[in-house]
């Protein structure tokens, strides 16, 4: 059976590279190429929620904590706080061992079976991301060559 292999950083906002859903929303599209990044999105809304829920819970695992055991945050003027509706982020006490276990993750591979029901939305998808003409800068061309490759190892 073919495979579709993207990596968990594709769908990770960084600030620094788009995501590969962000790429295919920004498409303007009609008909059936439109419905098929609909359906395409889809198939990928439990990675991208499951991506930003590990680093979440990553975060938890590495946050700073008070005497009592307590997870301490920072507000919204940047103070410390254990409310955590106040909290806007966590604070990190160790930020090279975050760092480390939340890029292992993102270097994960999520495999999508390319299967006689999903064939013709990956193949669309597919030929609108090789075919795009969208200009790209510095980042977002990184990105879109490693989106391509990813698309092209899997058969036609």
């Amino acid at each position: 059976m073919d495979k579709l292999t993207l990596k968990n950083y594709f769908f990770y906002a960084s600030g620094l590279s788009p995501t590969l859903q962000s790429f295919f929303n920004s498409m303007m599209l009609h008909g059936k190429e439109c419905r098929e990044r609909a359906r395409f999105l889809e198939m990928i809304e439990g990675r991208v929620l499951e991506v930003e829920n590990e680093r979440f819970r990553i975060g938890e695992s590495n946050c700073k904590r008070n005497k009592k055991g307590e997870m301490v945050y920072a507000d919204k003027d940047g103070k410390e706080t254990t409310d955590k509706s106040l909290s806007r982020s966590f604070i990190i006490e160790d930020l090279e061992a975050f760092n480390k276990e939340f890029s292992d993750y993102l270097s994960e591979d999520f495999v999508i079976d390319i299967t006689p029901a999903n064939k013709e939305t990956i193949m669309t998808v597919k030929n609108l991301l090789l075919n795009s003409s969208k200009d790209l800068t510095g980042a977002e061309s990184k990105a879109y060559t490693e989106w391509c490759d990813a698309f092209e190892a899997s058969k036609k």
